[in-house]
């Protein structure tokens, strides 16, 4: 979000160092995406009234003007067609410089000489296209200096704002953030709550109290409509939205203002016959139907909440407004309801995810509002209202749920523990009572505005580092050794393999697992794909490979293609089976295996099946691996060039050269080799998750006397073949040898741990499931339960 220098500064006094303002507000959390500066170089434009128009005596579509700025009289040459003898309209002087660049020079138009510029709205930086020169207001002073007066050099800082951070989202909420940050009072609003000049009248039907906490609405009769002052658009332009009108800017400045939002409702598409108005909130019904301000209509679902009148939906609660009941922008005179809520945030998320209504008010309640700032927010538009567009202001009627301030135990310990700091206890409570935390004993009040993002103390922890900011607390090195885990056996394998490979001169290939139906069909004819994904990122990478040959090959043809002649590749990788999934090795070579300069040594450099199977004995030399040839090759194998591979008596493998007709098939030329070999196999069984029980547990122990022979593997195997199910935890919580018992003798004790996942255990199923185990232990073993 954008957020205007001197709008902060309305609420709170701001150093003028705007570098070292930003690095703070990314230390403590907001960070500072880019500081702007869009019209700094904007200068030396005026206020002037126009005193006389002639016609130029050279052009018919220029004129001659003379402009007043209150001691000069200025002559300007302009071709604007929107403006008249008495406007006041912002003059560029010669030296001036606009938004653009432009530099304003004393210039001659057909013949005359024109000393400065007339200035629409989009040279002077407030919108990206006008109309006409910009016509200022009556009562604006001449000689004005408009850059100075409208703030068109401002600084403005673009923040990202967190989605845990809604109460940042608004000019108030940061200068709040900012008072605690700098430790500077905010200022007092300036405005004052208009007071009522008579009773709104309307009644609101709140029937979903849970999912809407807080509604409000008002009247506002007579309310003249018009484009709005200039430092209102000024303000939303360096926003980033763009004025349309007095009724509608209104609303969308103290959503920048306030961080609330707020819809007016024309009150005359609303009325009856009665002079009351009544307001329903409901959920929508099934394939309910309305057509909202963007002219689309929206098919609803029993999820969305919508307020209702007359059983007809007239908004889409927190999302937008209904296009029948909307305010227009060219009205005067107009009678508005002006509303002001609070909606559930997941909600609104749904809704406006679904209906792709990413709207400004969606956005501010799916991060959470302020409950307790909607009634102020809403006073701000109606001191707007009230004093930019006349209106005469009713009562604020409000249908709320009340909620209580919820509390986080307190512990300056625990938070100097979780944060590895020495804070006092004074100095905590400083910190968060900044940032608008109360502290009551033993427990931290949350403010209204935090009470979406900080639950536990270890929110609070974070408010007090980010504060104080991360570096201000030591650095302190981790108490006690680093352990280091065992490396696992099978991945230093691979790396070994890898590195003898890479010596004998291979190179690594990665490459998906997923391969197309023609990869496919060139190793398995017409036999079907054992494993298809359902929805591949594309139509060639919809079957999972059961070889790694596909994929070699494929790199293979494309080395080839750009004429390189040493091509030996290898790849480590996994591959899936109708019931497996395997890591394989696939080893893949051709041409030739060293540069000869030597033709008549030329045949022996080439790549073999031999030198192959070489390259497998060197680089597996620990797997003791036997090659046979009593398998019927399969039809991409050259028929008498194959060899099986097998470990000790397991099939592993096998190693061949490739079918002619099978090279050509692929777009390959020459001899080509290939061996795969299974290194793992990991079955496709996925662990299920079993829930926890929420019933409770209960504890039954065995002490058993048993010969020294006899092992505790041997017992703890007899226990778990003859428990109950009910049995979930087996422990040994005694071992004892000793004086009091035969020397031949040991006694174990062990503790079981009963539990029922579907309902209460009652003392009397539990012994006798518990006596049956002793009984069967004593029958398959030769001990004595003490």
């Amino acid at each position: 979000m954008k957020f205007p220098k001197s709008w902060l500064k309305d609420f709170i006094n701001l150093p003028n160092n705007d570098l070292e303002l930003a690095e703070k507000l990314s230390i403590s959390g907001l960070e500072v995406d880019d500081i702007i500066q869009p019209k700094k170089d904007l200068s030396n434009v005026i206020s002037a009234q126009i005193k006389s128009i002639d016609k130029h005596p050279e052009a018919d579509r220029l004129v001659i003007t003379q402009c007043h700025d209150g001691q000069n009289t200025h002559q300007i040459v302009t071709g604007a067609k929107n403006i008249k003898e008495g406007d006041i309209v912002p003059l560029a002087l010669p030296n001036a410089v606009l938004a653009n660049g432009l530099k304003i020079k004393k210039s001659k138009l057909r013949g005359i000489d024109s000393f400065g510029m007339l200035c629409s709205e989009s040279e002077l930086g407030l919108c990206e296209e006008a109309d006409g020169i910009w016509i200022l207001e009556s009562d604006i002073p001449l000689g004005l200096d408009l850059v100075e007066h409208f703030l068109l050099n401002d600084c403005i800082f673009d923040i990202g704002i967190l989605p845990n951070r809604g109460d940042c989202q608004s000019i108030f909420g940061l200068a709040r953030e900012l008072s605690a940050i700098l430790d500077i009072p905010l200022k007092h609003a300036k405005w004052q709550p208009p007071t009522p000049s008579f009773k709104s009248n309307i009644h609101i039907a709140n029937s979903l109290p849970e999912q809407v906490p807080y509604y409000s609405a008002r009247v506002l009769k007579n309310c003249q409509n018009g484009q709005s002052p200039a430092w209102l658009k000024a303000r939303l332009w360096a926003c980033g939205l763009r004025p349309i009108s007095l009724n509608v800017d209104i609303s969308n400045y103290v959503l920048l203002e306030y961080g609330q939002p707020l819809h007016a409702f024309s009150y005359e598409s609303l009325k009856q016959k009665d002079s009351s108005l009544t307001l329903n909130i409901r959920f929508a019904k099934e394939k309910e139907k309305i057509k909202t301000l963007d002219e689309k209509e929206q098919l609803l679902t029993k999820n969305d909440i919508i307020i209702d009148h007359h059983q007809r939906p007239i908004a889409i609660a927190g999302v937008m407004g209904g296009l029948d009941s909307g305010s227009t922008t060219n009205t005067n005179n107009e009678t508005l309801v002006l509303e002001a809520a609070n909606f559930n945030p997941v909600h609104v998320r749904r809704t406006a995810h679904r209906l792709n209504l990413r709207s400004e008010s969606a956005i501010r309640f799916e991060k959470g509002i302020d409950q307790d700032q909607i009634k102020l927010a809403s006073d701000r538009a109606a001191d707007l209202y009230h004093t930019l567009c006349k209106a005469e202001v009713g009562d604020c009627i409000i249908s709320s749920t009340p909620h209580e301030t919820p509390a986080i135990p307190f512990s300056t310990e625990k938070i100097n523990a979780l944060l590895g700091s020495t804070y006092s206890n004074q100095h905590i409570q400083q910190q968060l009572e900044k940032l608008g935390f109360n502290i009551d004993q033993n427990r931290c009040l949350v403010p209204s505005w935090r009470q979406h993002d900080c639950k536990t103390l270890a929110c609070l922890a974070e408010e007090i580092a980010r504060l104080d900011g991360f570096t201000a607390i030591p650095d302190q090195l981790p108490q006690g050794p680093v352990l280091h885990p065992p490396e696992q056996e099978n991945l230093k394998e691979r790396r070994q393999l890898r590195k003898h490979l890479a010596q004998l001169g291979f190179n690594e290939c990665c490459s998906f697992p997923m391969i197309s139906d023609k990869d496919w069909q060139l190793t398995h004819s017409t036999e079907p794909p054992h494993t298809v994904i359902q929805n591949p990122i594309s139509q060639d990478q919809r079957i999972l490979r059961d070889s790694l040959l596909s994929n070699l090959l494929t790199i293979y043809k494309n080395n080839q293609r750009k004429q390189q002649t040493q091509l030996h590749f290898f790849e480590l990788g996994n591959c899936f089976n109708q019931k497996n999934e395997t890591f394989n090795l696939g080893i893949l070579m051709g041409g030739q295996w060293l540069n000869s300069y030597d033709k008549n040594t030329e045949h022996l450099q080439k790549s073999s099946l031999a030198h192959l199977k070489s390259c497998l004995e060197q680089s597996l030399s620990h797997k003791n691996l036997l090659f046979t040839t009593n398998t019927e090759p399969p039809v991409y194998s050259h028929p008498s060039h194959y060899l099986n591979i097998h470990e000790h008596t397991t099939h592993i493998g096998h190693c061949f050269e490739l079918h002619p007709s099978t090279l050509k098939t692929a777009g390959i030329k020459g001899q080509v080799f290939f061996a795969e070999l299974t290194l793992s196999s990991t079955t496709q069984e996925i662990p299920q998750f079993t829930a926890y029980s929420k019933f409770p547990s209960t504890r039954r122990d065995i002490a058993i006397l048993a010969n020294q022979t006899l092992s505790y593997q041997d017992i703890l195997a007899c226990i778990e073949t003859h428990k109950h199910p009910w049995v979930t935890n087996i422990t040994l919580v005694d071992h004892y040898q000793g004086e009091q018992i035969d020397a031949n003798k040991k006694s174990l004790a062990f503790a079981l741990r009963y539990q029922n996942p579907n309902d209460t255990l009652s003392d009397d199923a539990v012994n006798k499931a518990h006596q049956d185990l002793c009984k069967n232990l004593c029958d398959h073993l030769d001990i004595q339960i003490r």
